[in-house]
């Protein structure tokens, strides 16, 4: 996969596996091998064991650490990118009516990635805004907060948000339960945290919402 996806021709750390003879698997005698073999481990097993050494080893660094390399260590765990604010433009795409009223789209560019936005602005002049986060996006959210009883459109400006791999931001057609799985194993394919780049734009979102606010 690294070879196809990323053009990376180095070869794989190799894994010494201690195999069966032949002869012993030729005839088992449960017929599997699993079941015949007391000290036989699955592929799950095997990763439960990896998961694991993983865990005691980033617990202790995680423990040894403080507030700064704790930062440090989640951010390159996420693959983010530095702290530093990006340059925002918010291209407006025109309105769009829902339950909750009529709401202006537009995609907030970051020089890297467009981000698809619609804005509930507030019925009453107000420097108050919020963000509506929803696992299914724009049409999530908005699906969501129309349920609520309450009046926070009243009082500040609402923002919903499509981040990648949700609504305009997919690949294709989204399932119900795996959500876009297609864009989430592509990510992973290539190298990428999927979560590291939602978080990215979730961070993106919250900075132009705190430029709007005067």
């Amino acid at each position: 996969m690294k070879r196809w996806l990323l053009a990376d021709d180095v070869p794989g750390e190799p894994i010494a596996l201690q195999l069966q003879e032949a002869s012993a698997l030729s005839c088992t005698a449960t017929g599997q091998v699993l079941t015949s073999f007391a000290d036989e481990l699955s592929v799950i097993d095997l990763n439960g064991i990896y998961s694991e050494s993983l865990e005691k080893v980033q617990s202790d660094q995680w423990h040894a650490s403080d507030v700064t390399e704790r930062k440090a260590i989640v951010r390159n765990a996420l693959q983010m990118k530095s702290e530093s604010a990006k340059l925002l433009n918010y291209e407006p795409r025109g309105m769009m009516d829902s339950p909750l009223g009529e709401l202006a789209c537009g995609l907030l560019s970051t020089g890297e990635r467009k981000i698809p936005i619609a804005i509930l602005h507030s019925k009453q002049p107000s420097n108050q805004w919020s963000m509506i986060a929803h696992d299914q996006g724009i049409e999530g959210g908005i699906r969501a907060h129309s349920t609520l009883e309450d009046d926070l459109g009243e009082s500040r400006h609402l923002v919903f948000v499509d981040l990648a791999g949700q609504g305009f931001a997919s690949s294709a057609k989204v399932d119900g339960t795996l959500t876009d799985w297609k864009t989430f194993y592509l990510a992973y394919l290539l190298g990428q945290s999927m979560v590291g780049i939602q978080t990215d734009d979730l961070l993106s979102v919250f900075r132009y919402v705190f430029s709007q606010r005067g």
